[in-house]
């Protein structure tokens, strides 16, 4: 079978290498044989040497191409590798057999940003509304003994200082009494806002009453609509709050307040001039209606609000509804609109005349009533705008106010000073 060699890539060598039969020649058959014209006695010794020079020859290519070239590669490679590793420019490409490569798992990040034990859309908003704030994953947890091991934490993220204009226009759609005059407010300092309401979980673990407790509190004759650990405590008043926020400052993780009006405002916004944080929804009327609103296409007021179109119809149960269930605001913060009252730091004043610019709470002169602002579950579209207010005694544990029999329902949204983190 015929074997190809080459030499440093260049002038093939053709050998061949078998057995092939030999047959003695005479110089009458073999005219052109050089062999032929030397006498018979001594063709036989010419042919066996010139057959012996061939086979040396044949063996001598089949040394430099079976031994030698595998030698002389040997050492290319010893010589290019000591090259390379001396510092030289040339670089020289070996091709070898790749090794099927080792699959290390690559470890998957953390994307559970708001630590509920599920990834889903909720923690995709959670990371753009803190990209928005500059401030992504700036979010602290309260550690609350005894609460339950699978109730939502208390948490709170920081809401940024800034300025913004506080109160409605007279020609806001829906404006009512006490909103104006509008007015620019700077809240110098940033602080920590819960991320949603008061739950009653939460409530239980810090003062040891129920929802039945605080039901019973106001009137026995009162009727418990929701009753669960992630939903908001209610049946409560500005000074049952008061022993709730003592009770987390008890805990020396933080000082612990009620927000001012205006903090409570700016923290709604989030940065519109709005009559809610996503946008005016002039689309339907302000009752108990839903329709598209402004931020996205898509959604309607019920993806953000919990107001009377989701309040006992529409498919909706009665009542405040589980915290966190629908959209939150660019600060991350959820049910800024609707479900149940929020409480503020400030004394009602029937105007802004004389008002605080700083952020902080209107206390003096003081008055009778507590503001509290967002509107509740069973309330109308206008009653959950950005610049609504009301107010209320601070011992009161329901009202009606002339509006619908949940008005008394509230929440205790809890702000933290950013100073009080250090």
């Amino acid at each position: 079978m015929p074997f190809r060699s080459t030499f440093f890539g260049r002038n093939p060598i053709r050998v061949s290498w078998g057995l092939r039969r030999r047959t003695a020649v005479s110089p009458s058959s073999a005219p052109n044989n050089p062999l032929g014209s030397v006498p018979h006695s001594l063709h036989k010794k010419l042919l066996t040497k010139v057959m012996a020079q061939r086979m040396m020859r044949r063996y001598f290519a089949l040394f430099l191409g079976g031994v030698m070239k595998p030698l002389f590669g040997i050492a290319l490679l010893f010589l290019s590798s000591a090259f390379l590793c001396s510092g030289g420019s040339a670089q020289i490409v070996i091709i070898i057999p790749t090794p099927t490569p080792t699959v290390i798992p690559t470890p998957t990040p953390d994307r559970d940003f708001n630590k509920d034990g599920q990834v889903n859309a909720k923690d995709l908003l959670d990371f753009i509304q803190g990209w928005h704030t500059g401030t992504a994953g700036d979010v602290v947890t309260v550690d609350i003994p005894n609460l339950q091991s699978d109730a939502r934490p208390l948490k709170l993220v920081r809401i940024p200082a800034g300025t913004f204009q506080m109160g409605a226009l007279s020609s806001e759609r829906g404006v009512g009494f006490g909103e104006g005059p509008a007015h620019i407010v700077t809240v110098e300092k940033d602080f920590y806002l819960s991320v949603t309401e008061i739950t009653q979980a939460q409530w239980e673990a810090i003062t040891g009453k129920n929802i039945a407790d605080q039901r019973d509190l106001a009137d026995t004759s009162f009727q418990i609509y929701t009753v669960g650990k992630d939903v908001p405590i209610y049946y409560v008043s500005w000074n049952d709050a008061q022993d709730f926020i003592s009770g987390l400052n008890a805990l020396g993780q933080g000082t612990f307040r009620f927000p001012s009006e205006a903090e409570w405002e700016y923290a709604c916004r989030a940065g519109s001039n709005s009559r809610f944080f996503f946008g005016d929804s002039l689309n339907c009327d302000d009752n108990c209606a839903d329709c598209a609103e402004n931020l996205l296409a898509t959604n309607t007021r019920a993806d953000y609000m919990w107001h009377c179109f989701t309040d006992g119809i529409n498919g909706y149960t009665r009542g405040p509804k589980e915290v966190g269930s629908l959209l939150p605001n660019p600060f991350g913060l959820y049910d800024m609109h609707g479900n149940v009252w929020e409480y503020c730091q400030d004394w009602y004043h029937p105007t802004y005349s004389g008002a605080p610019t700083d952020g902080s709470a209107w206390e003096d002169p003081v008055s009778t009533q507590r503001i509290y602002r967002g509107g509740h579950s069973f309330a109308h579209a206008d009653i959950c705008r950005s610049a609504f207010r009301s107010a209320i005694d601070p011992s009161t544990r329901h009202t009606y106010a002339g509006v619908t029999e949940l008005r008394w329902m509230r929440r205790n949204r809890l702000s933290i000073l950013a100073e009080g983190m250090g």
